[in-house]
């Protein structure tokens, strides 16, 4: 089974081997109670230091107008990157819990940290990926929280966005792009009958700012919303495949809170 796939119209990367993916969820594990300052970027500059610092204070400061976050952090107990898989800019991983009215959030923390040493575009690299994933539940939060779908969703889609590395460039193209994934602990009637589920990334969302301002400029804040497997197949039923996607993005978001991941949402194609 591919590693990830994109639903762009494009050719699907070469397919990946179990052993060439990064370890899941479940493989590593995962402490559902770090403390944020346990988990330190790797830095080898005072500007950089100063640069990691101011975005992590104006990333806070938009979480905390989200909802209630928790004051620990889901983070590996390895890192990802130690064993193969990709590494994030500042090579720091980690996703807050919010607690919001009625839903629970989660959303990455380290994929708009800046890269040190920069690249060769260090305005753009100290901005990282240039972007946060998130996924939104509605109702209450799972008891096991780091072993539940919802966070093997958030991670998988994090792990690729670091893979890829110019997700922001497919967002500035596409606006809203498509994925499938495996992934663990979804109810049957959310995964095909290969074991894949269907997702939109970067839906707009009314209760969620798009982005948000560093000095180094905006970060985006993408939406993570599963697709029945019905949708899934409008979506690669003709080779028009954009054009499929942005009916699904434009019906998902007429419905209140669209970009919500609600496990009883009826399908809004036949």
């Amino acid at each position: 089974m591919s590693w990830w796939r994109e639903l762009l119209g494009l050719k699907a990367r070469r397919r990946r081997t179990a052993s060439e993916a990064p370890p899941s969820v479940t493989d590593h594990g995962v402490a559902p109670a770090i403390r944020a300052m346990a988990v330190e970027p790797v830095v080898e500059s005072h500007v950089a230091l100063n640069d990691f610092a101011a975005t992590g204070t104006a990333r806070d400061a938009c979480y905390a107008l989200l909802g209630e976050v928790e004051p620990d952090v889901l983070a590996p107990l390895v890192n990802p990157a130690l064993m193969g898989g990709p590494a994030w800019p500042a090579m720091r991983q980690a996703w807050n819990v919010i607690h919001r009215r009625g839903s629970t959030l989660v959303i990455s923390n380290g994929l708009s940290d800046p890269f040190d040493p920069p690249g060769s575009d260090p305005e753009t690299d100290r901005l990282g990926f240039g972007v946060e994933v998130y996924a939104e539940m509605r109702g209450q939060p799972m008891q096991d929280l780091a072993r539940s779908w919802l966070f093997d969703l958030i991670y998988q889609v994090s792990q690729n966005v670091a893979h890829h590395g110019q997700f922001h460039r497919l967002i500035d193209r596409h606006g809203v792009l498509s994925m499938v994934l495996e992934v663990k602990g979804l109810p049957p009637q959310w995964v095909s009958p290969d074991g894949m589920a269907g997702m939109l990334i970067g839906l707009p969302a009314a209760s969620v700012p798009a982005s948000f301002d560093t000095a180094r400029g905006p970060v985006r804040l993408l939406a993570v919303t599963l697709l029945h497997p019905g949708e899934v197949a409008f979506l690669e039923s003709s080779e028009d495949v954009l054009g499929n996607r942005r009916i699904l993005a434009e019906k998902l978001s007429a419905l209140p809170g669209g970009h919500v991941n609600d496990l009883g949402r009826a399908p809004v194609v036949e």
